[in-house]
């Protein structure tokens, strides 16, 4: 079982960010969604990058990098290769959508 703050950092990826606040002199806290502006604007190719990613299902938002999927260098080497173009896990799920529609226009 995974301890709580294991479970804890696993939530807090980059697509979500945590909120706290104090109601009644207890402190709660929640997980809120962060924007998505980016990402729904290059709704096809964001598909294709998450099926590059294998994971066609994931919800992302505007701060979803690589990372948030994979660190295995050779599996970015077989995501790049499905894309076509170099990637960091570092790079934005939304930035290799971007590169994938400025690829589509020439």
């Amino acid at each position: 079982m995974l301890q709580k703050n294991q479970l804890e950092a696993d939530l807090l990826c980059s697509g979500t960010r945590e909120i706290t606040k104090m109601i009644d002199g207890k402190k709660i806290k929640r997980i809120e969604l962060a924007g998505r502006d980016k990402i729904e604007s290059l709704g096809e190719y964001v598909d294709r990058v998450l099926e590059a990613l294998g994971h066609p299902e994931a919800l992302v938002t505007d701060e979803s990098q690589v990372w948030d999927f994979t660190r295995d260098t050779n599996e970015l080497k077989k995501i790049a290769k499905k894309l076509g173009f170099a990637i960091t896990k570092n790079d934005y799920v939304w930035e290799l959508a971007e590169r994938c529609k400025n690829r589509a226009k020439k």
